[in-house]
């Protein structure tokens, strides 16, 4: 089930060092850990040059979802190079503590992003 959820509302899915929330309020003051347990569904963590995602059948990616107010999403788009290094894409996240999908931002590196 799609959770509902205004037009307002900003949702980051964290994998790799923002997983931890001490890091991510470091970054991003007003974060709000939402679950420890989502899932990027097809996708799995390339650590070339910069860490990052690809697409990659029958692989997960798990992780964080976090609620970031604007700021924080500014905050955040400086801290991961957006849009030099990396883009920042929804992608429909499965948050298995309540069975719920929440449509959530994802930094992707350009170079596999131009690559999918």
């Amino acid at each position: 089930m799609i959770q509902n959820t205004s037009e307002e509302d900003i949702y980051y899915f964290a994998y790799a060092s923002n997983i931890d929330e001490n890091i991510m309020q470091s970054r991003c003051k007003n974060s709000i850990l939402i679950s420890t347990n989502a899932v990027l569904e097809g996708y799995n963590i390339a650590n070339d040059s910069f860490l990052s995602i690809k697409k990659s059948e029958n692989r997960n990616i798990e992780g964080c979802i976090y609620k970031l107010n604007k700021e924080d999403l500014k905050k955040l788009d400086v801290y991961e190079g957006y849009p030099f290094v990396y883009n920042r894409i929804k992608k429909k996240i499965i948050n298995k503590t309540d069975n719920t999908i929440l449509n959530c931002y994802v930094y992707i590196n350009n170079e596999y992003l131009l690559n999918q």
